[in-house]
C-alpha cells in the first residue's frame, strides 16, 4: 500500500477545501452558470491566497446597488477550521455592516406573494430559480429586528428552520421581530436547507416545498418559552455584581475602593461606562468563534 506523503495530502487538502470556482459551486448546487452570472456572482481571486481561486457574491440594496460583497473561499466545511468558508470584502464592510440577502430580488414579488427566510445565500439562490420569493440570513445570528423587521411587513413569512445548533438560533433571533406572530416556520423532513431538497431532486422541489408550507408551524409553537416584546428597557438591564450599579439615566457607576456599599451616597460612586446591554450569542457561519454582541 502506498502512504501519501504528509505535506502532500496536506496541499491536496488545501485545493479541496480552500478553494472556490463559480463553475465548481455551480455544479455542486446544481445552479446553472449563467443563472448565477445573473445575480452578479463572479470568479475573483481567493482573499486568503491568490493563487487559488473564490467567487464573490455580492449584496444589494433595494435600488440594486451593490452595497456589499461576500467571498465564498470553499466549496466545502474544513474540519480543522483552517479554511474560513466564507469572508466580507474589508473594504464594503466598513461602509455598510451585513444585512439579508436579496432585497433586490422584492420588487419582483406580488402584494400578496409569501416571503421565504433562509440561512445563507444559495438557498436564496435555489428558491429564486423556482420562483419563489426568499430572503437569505447571512448567518443564523444575524437577523436584527431593528434593520429587517421593515423588509417583512405585510407579507405572510415562512423561514426554514435548519435542524442545527444555527436553526435554534434563528429562531432566538426571530422570536423579537415585531412580526413574530406571523411567521410561520418550514422543516424540511429528511432534508437540511432548500439546497438539499433541489439537489436530491429538481422536479419534485416545487410540490416538496408547498407541502412544507402547507405544514409550517407559528413560530411561537417552536419557542420554549415565548419572548414577549417590550417598551420598557429596564426589564431587559443585566444584573450587575456587588459593587456596580445603574444610574437612573442607565449609565453605570462603580462603588469607589474602601467605601461602604452605601445606595443614598453618591459621592462613593464613580461613572464606569454608558448603558451596556447583551443583545444576542454570535458565531461565524462555520458554527466558530462564539462570542456576545455587546
Amino acid at each position: 500500500m502506498t502512504v501519501m506523503n504528509p505535506q502532500l495530502w496536506q496541499a491536496w487538502r488545501l485545493v479541496l477545501t480552500c478553494n472556490c470556482t463559480l463553475e465548481a459551486y455551480a455544479a455542486k448546487k446544481m445552479l446553472p452558470v449563467d443563472y448565477l452570472r445573473q445575480l452578479g456572482v463572479t470568479d475573483v481571486p481567493n482573499p486568503r491566497d491568490e493563487n487559488r481561486q473564490a467567487i464573490s457574491i455580492p449584496y444589494h440594496n433595494e435600488k440594486r446597488e451593490v452595497v456589499l460583497e461576500r467571498y465564498r473561499t470553499a466549496l466545502t466545511k474544513s474540519k480543522d477550521g483552517s479554511c474560513d468558508r466564507f469572508r466580507w470584502n474589508t473594504r464594503l464592510f466598513r461602509k455598510n455592516r451585513p444585512h439579508l440577502y436579496g432585497l433586490d430580488q422584492l420588487s419582483k414579488l406580488e402584494a400578496d406573494d409569501p416571503l421565504i427566510l433562509v440561512e445563507g445565500e444559495s438557498d436564496a439562490q435555489t428558491a429564486w430559480y423556482h420562483s419563489y420569493g426568499a430572503l437569505g440570513v447571512p448567518g443564523a445570528s444575524m437577523f436584527k429586528p431593528e434593520r429587517d423587521d421593515p423588509h417583512l411587513a405585510d407579507r405572510d413569512i415562512f423561514v426554514v428552520k435548519e435542524p442545527d445548533s444555527g436553526g435554534d438560533t434563528l429562531m432566538e433571533q426571530l422570536a423579537r421581530s415585531a412580526h413574530r406572530h406571523r411567521i410561520m416556520v418550514i422543516q424540511l423532513e429528511g432534508f437540511k436547507d432548500l439546497s438539499e431538497v433541489h439537489q436530491d431532486n429538481p422536479e419534485q422541489f416545487k410540490g416538496r416545498l408547498d407541502s412544507a408550507i402547507a405544514a409550517a408551524v407559528p413560530l411561537d409553537d417552536m419557542l420554549p418559552a415565548p419572548v414577549e416584546l417590550s417598551d420598557n428597557r429596564d426589564n431587559e438591564k443585566a444584573q450587575l455584581p456587588k459593587g456596580y450599579r445603574y444610574r437612573a439615566d442607565g449609565w453605570i457607576q462603580y462603588l469607589l475602593e474602601g467605601k461602604e456599599l452605601n445606595e443614598a451616597d453618591d459621592s462613593n460612586w464613580k461613572l464606569l461606562c454608558s448603558p451596556m446591554e447583551f443583545v444576542a450569542q454570535s458565531r461565524d457561519s462555520d458554527d466558530r468563534s462564539w462570542g456576545k454582541l455587546v
